[in-house]
């Protein structure tokens, strides 16, 4: 058995590029434009992860594999926030907390043949530098409360942001469930997984 990392689609889970294509568009596919198509990378580790662990950039599956690392060695870069349930074929949305500045996928192979595997745990991991995309505003990470989108719907830092970009609010099923400050909700096509259909959000 060998455990291996990927990077998952930053954003609403959601990179914007798929809000894009869902609002302007008005497309039905729900595909992410996303960084998971990558190699997978050894964790180094037979057990599940942890909160407080920590992985780095595989130099091996570079620029997406990643592996385990101890949180003081020079090769760790991320450490492990919050544990969410795996994510089999879009069917769940990862849930990571403010601060999350990288989605992490876990996945279980059998075999040494093996080119891929089942999915077993997603990761919310925050970088051990200083450099926090995650954070409110800060034009990364998940999509959430107090970040900013463009006049495009792709996620930007709100610090200088260009006219016609939005701040996030908050997110609903519907626009009627948008408080009164949400003076420009946008609507999204409905996605399984997604627990939300409206980002309720208003001019800066």
């Amino acid at each position: 058995m060998r455990i291996s990392l990927r990077r998952t689609a930053a954003g609403a889970f959601a990179c914007l590029a798929t809000l894009a294509v869902l609002t302007a568009c008005g497309s039905s596919d729900d595909t992410a434009a996303s960084d998971a198509d990558s190699t997978s990378a050894d964790a180094g580790s037979d057990g599940p992860y942890e909160v407080d662990d920590c992985a780095g950039l595989d130099p091996d599956r570079a620029p997406d594999g990643y592996k385990q690392f101890d949180c003081d060695d020079a090769g760790a870069s991320l450490k492990v926030i919050a544990l969410q349930p795996a994510n089999f074929a879009g069917l769940s949305e990862p849930n990571c907390p403010i601060g999350t500045d990288t989605i992490i996928t876990v996945e279980t192979t059998y075999g040494s043949t093996a080119t891929s595997g089942i999915p077993s745990q997603t990761l919310c991991a925050r970088n051990l530098t200083g450099d926090h995309p995650g954070d409110p505003g800060m034009g990364g990470g998940q999509l959430k409360e107090q970040d900013c989108v463009s006049a495009d719907l792709a996620e930007i830092p709100c610090a200088g942001a260009p006219a016609g970009a939005l701040a996030v609010v908050s997110f609903a099923t519907s626009v009627s469930e948008c408080p009164a400050e949400a003076t420009d909700p946008i609507e999204l096509q409905f996605q399984v997984g997604r627990d939300y259909n409206v980002i309720c959000a208003a001019a800066l």
